[in-house]
Formats: C-alpha cells, structure tokens, sequence
C-alpha cells in the first residue's frame, strides 16, 4: 500500500474543468514545473518525463489517470518511485487543490526520507504555485 508523504493545498480562480484538462496534459508540465525539460509520450496515458541533473529522478516514467475529481501521475523508473494524485474541489470561482504525494512500496529503504520528505514537499508546493500563477495568468 502506496504510503502518504505529505500533502499541498491552493486554491486556483479557475474552474475545475480547465484545471482538470491541464493536468491531463502532461506537455503542460514544461509550463509549471521548472525542473522538468522533456516530455515524450509512450501512449495515450503514459510519458516518459526528463529533468535538470539537479532532480532525484532524472528520468521517470509517468502514467495519468482520472477518478471522479481526482488526477493521479504514477511514476515509475526513477530512484523515487511515487504517485502524486490532485483532487479538485470547486468553489464559487475558485477550484481547491490538493496535491497528496504518495510513496511507493517498490522503493529502496536506502532513501533518506526523514530528509527528503520535507525539501520534496516544499519544491512541489513550489511547483503547485507555478501551477496556479500560470492559470490565473491565462
């Protein structure tokens, strides 16, 4: 069972709707996360994602999928494997995200957790404020 490591929350002024469609979109990630510098698709649902030499997972496998209000990357092949699900929640104007980063079974016990767990949280909330000032901005 996938273990959760932390959690982010925004709140976005955009509908769920488009908010939706975008994390769907994985060539959208060159937008808003900055450590990221390729995407190739593999199949409709599946990427393989390069980044920065400066990234724990240089290169990673990512594959979406959709549940109700949930958008879920699963990433494999990387030193870190993972799942980083968004679950989107409208109100008025605004939709509210949150972003759960899932640790997988399959990783090494080698792994620093009690020190990475807080450096990975703060550069994906970076990431998810990317996210938003890219929408609102649009």
């Amino acid at each position: 069972m996938n273990e959760l490591l932390f959690s982010n929350t925004i709140s976005i002024e955009s509908s769920k709707e488009t908010i939706a469609l975008l994390l769907q979109n994985p060539k959208f990630l060159l937008k808003w996360v900055p450590d990221i510098i390729q995407v190739d698709p593999l199949d409709d649902q599946k990427f393989n994602i390069r980044r920065t030499d400066s990234a724990l997972n240089k290169n990673e496998h990512i594959s979406i999928s959709t549940e109700h209000d949930t958008i879920s990357y699963q990433s494999t092949g990387g030193k870190l494997e993972y799942t980083l699900s968004f679950i989107l929640t409208s109100n008025d104007t605004k939709t509210l995200v949150e972003e759960c980063f899932y640790l997988s079974p399959n990783n090494h016990s080698h792994l620093p957790l009690k020190l990475l767990t807080p450096i990975a949280k703060h550069a994906f909330n970076s990431n998810l404020q990317g996210l938003k000032k890219v929408i609102e901005i649009n």
